[in-house]
């Protein structure tokens, strides 16, 4: 089941589209992230590709 989470930490769990409302989180009011897990490990959202560095 589709469900949202926050992976900064929090352990914000949504189901529904939502940004992280924990106002001690280093992600707060940022999305969550989509994750399809079937376990509540969450590994979905925390192994999604990250974005290539920036470079200078």
């Amino acid at each position: 089941m589709t469900h949202y989470v926050c992976t900064g930490g929090c352990g914000g769990e949504s189901e529904t589209p939502k940004a992280c409302d924990n106002p001690r989180c280093v992600k707060f009011t940022q999305p969550m992230t989509v994750c399809n897990c079937q376990d509540t490990q969450h590994r979905d959202a925390y192994e999604q590709p990250k974005p290539p560095a920036l470079t200078q």
